[in-house]
């Protein structure tokens, strides 16, 4: 746990600054210099484009983290590994490419009526799309390098400073909107390339492809990895980018910007979690290899109960805060109060259950977990359709929820089944219950003075009753925790 625990703090610091600088971004500077609808077309090209790059690297971002312990030689360049990986790149950019270029007419008949704005950039999709889809190639390799500082920095912090200084140019009327969906899609380009540079000075970015160690080392059984979960990244980006690209087609591109802030808001419930994910995810998988199940256990159980405690105190600092947040934005964003609360329980639970997608994913039953997530982005999709164009974002919000709610609880149910692990005791209990308790003490506290002294003495005063509550009853050992 040294090196998850060092990396870990790291990433967790500069997760937290880059959800600030988003926060600033999306919930305060995006909605003063973009229209509702200019936002939404935003929130949407990307959440397509993300869909779409899922599936661009054919399976083989799952390869890299699981296969990449068995390349990694530095001084022979890791065998070409990185070579290797781009040709998929390469096949699934072109099939993409034909895909969006069949279907276009029924994008349009889909979305034109309530988003043509975003059926006029729809040629951006595809170079959108492998930009993002290079990207995760890229970071996942420095994941797997345990170089996961920089690309941390690189994506939670300089994208989004980039994406703030092209919205106020556009809002400065520096450019028109089609120059600014272009520098939108080219910062990623960026990134890209300083992403490159960062692999090159660190010798990693070797492309000659190492032919027979790859064979030597069944290529084959890779191959089979890569197509089993070829659609799992598709499965995993539709179940967190549906209910936008849904929502797209029956309500306007105003209310899916206004839906994306509310979404966001929650969202640094989750971020210990990615940060402990981008470290513990390569260290699972090289537990699995080596047949360790003492450091998968601890692993396992460990970030369980100190996610579960981290998470309460986040849900609690966000019911608390959001409606006194919303007060401060726009009138028209205040129908997404009950967004944020309902997207805060699923993301709480998400918390709850630790790394427990690492597990799933690097285990040999990957086949399980691909069929998984293809189950739940039909659930999610399903409930989208459904639920939308009766209560609207509350609706999306609700079907997201129940999803990741269902999805969580079946991987908790199979890593207990196949790997005899539940990480559970009664000291989970009382952080669920001291969470409840200070979730009802707020609903009785009063307000004073104004929302900014009820938002300060609110925050502070339950945060000193749940952590108080934690020590008190010993439901997490800090120094169990740090070993």
């Amino acid at each position: 746990m040294g090196i998850i625990r060092s990396q870990g703090i790291k990433n967790s610091i500069v997760t937290y600054i880059g959800i600030a600088i988003g926060f600033v971004s999306l919930t305060i500077l995006q909605p003063m210099f973009l229209t509702t609808e200019e936002l939404g077309l935003t929130r949407i090209l990307l959440s397509v484009s993300c869909l779409i790059s899922s599936f661009i690297p054919l399976g083989i971002v799952n390869v890299i983290t699981r296969y990449f312990p068995k390349f990694k030689d530095p001084a022979k360049g890791n065998h070409g590994f990185l070579g290797f990986v781009m040709l998929f790149v390469l096949a699934g950019s072109c099939i993409a490419g034909l895909l969006l270029y069949w279907f276009k007419d029924i994008f349009y008949q889909q979305y034109h009526q309530e988003s043509p704005l975003f059926t006029a950039f729809y040629q951006w999709i595809l170079p959108f799309s492998i930009l993002l889809a290079v990207v995760s190639i890229l970071n996942t390799y420095c994941y797997s390098l345990y170089k996961t500082f920089f690309a941390s920095l690189i994506n939670d912090i300089l994208v989004r400073i980039l994406s703030i200084i092209l919205f106020s140019l556009y809002f400065l009327k520096c450019m028109p909107l089609p120059y600014m969906i272009t520098c939108f899609v080219g910062i990623y380009g960026a990134q890209t390339f300083i992403l490159l540079i960062f692999m090159f000075k660190n010798n990693a970015l070797n492309l000659k492809i190492d032919l027979d160690f790859i064979k030597a080392n069944n290529v084959k059984e890779i191959l089979r990895f890569a197509l089993v979960f070829a659609l799992a990244p598709v499965a995993n980006y539709g179940i967190k980018f549906l209910d936008g690209i849904i929502m797209g087609k029956y309500l306007p591109l105003s209310l899916v910007g206004i839906y994306a802030v509310m979404t966001y808001i929650p969202s640094f419930i989750e971020a210990p979690l990615i940060a402990l994910e981008k470290i513990a995810n390569p260290k699972i998988s090289d537990a699995i290899t080596r047949k360790d199940d003492q450091d998968l256990q601890d692993i396992y159980y460990k970030s369980c109960r100190f996610m579960m405690t981290i998470g309460g105190l986040l849900l609690l600092m966000i019911y608390i805060n959001a409606g006194y947040l919303l007060q401060l934005m726009n009138p028209e964003y205040r129908i997404g109060l009950n967004v944020i609360y309902i997207i805060s329980l699923s993301t709480t639970f998400n918390l709850y259950t630790g790394t427990n997608n690492a597990i799933v994913y690097n285990s040999s039953n990957y086949l399980f977990g691909t069929i998984l997530l293809l189950v739940i982005m039909v659930i999610t999709l399903v409930l989208n359709e459904y639920l939308i164009p009766i209560w609207g974002i509350e609706g999306a919000a609700i079907a997201t929820t129940i999803a990741g709610l269902l999805f969580n609880f079946i991987k908790f149910i199979f890593i207990y089944v196949k790997f005899n692990l539940q990480p559970y005791d009664f000291r989970n209990v009382k952080i669920i219950l001291i969470t409840l308790l200070c979730l009802g003490f707020w609903m009785l506290l009063p307000e004073w003075i104004n929302m900014y002294v009820s938002a300060m003495y609110k925050s502070v005063l339950l945060a000193t009753v749940y952590l108080g509550l934690v020590y008190i009853t010993k439901s997490v050992k800090v120094s169990e925790i740090m070993k």
